[in-house]
């Protein structure tokens, strides 16, 4: 008894941490996500730059 009473508590701890880690998995895609939405802000801006060179000081 005492056996499978342990191996539940093994299975519920498992659990508890895979929920951890999946948890941990989805907020790093979230940051991943809003990292990627940066870049391509930036590289949109940097490309308006580009063919505003000519009045470069008035870019920004």
């Amino acid at each position: 008894m005492e056996k499978i009473f342990k191996k539940l508590v093994g299975l519920a701890e498992a659990k508890e941490e895979l929920k951890k880690t999946s948890q941990e998995t989805s907020q790093n895609l979230g940051v991943y996500y809003i990292t990627k939405q940066e870049i391509e802000k930036w590289a949109i801006a940097i490309k308006k730059y580009r063919e505003a060179k000519p009045f470069w000081p008035y870019a920004f």
